[in-house]
């Protein structure tokens, strides 16, 4: 890892979030994750805040299957590594290949604004969903 540029940025506020994640100009971004439980109850937020920024995403995947990426669609558009030799082959992929980071970021977030977007009368039905789960 001699000579990769790594810079540390600290937190923003909540407000200027998205705006400082975007002027950041990521080539994509790395989700590890210990398996836990508290890390099992987890969302799948981070690959839909990225996918919206056209920000490829590699996150954490269990030997369970049950990582909040793991889910069968969203998984087409991001990559998943458990393993430490997982890792470095996921992130030497995307270094190594500029046209692959920008396919991947275009997919995920043509992807994350198909199945997730509120605003997408296709997914109406899911406030429904989220409301009739309120007791």
């Amino acid at each position: 890892w001699s000579g990769v540029n790594i810079e540390w940025h600290p937190f923003s506020k909540v407000d200027e979030y998205y705006e400082t994640l975007n002027d950041l100009k990521l080539d994509f971004v790395i989700i590890p994750r210990a398996d836990t439980y508290f890390n099992r109850c987890k969302s799948n937020l981070k690959f839909l805040e990225n996918s919206g920024l056209e920000i490829p995403t590699i996150a954490q995947s269990f030997e369970t299957g049950d990582s909040p990426y793991q889910d069968q669609e969203d998984s087409k558009y991001l990559l998943l590594a458990k393993t430490q030799e997982e890792w470095i082959s996921q992130i030497e992929k995307l270094i190594s290949d500029k046209e692959l980071r920008r396919k991947m970021g275009k997919e995920a977030r043509e992807y994350v604004l198909s199945k997730y977007d509120i605003n997408n009368p296709e997914n109406s039905n899911k406030w429904v969903e989220a409301y009739s789960l309120i007791k």
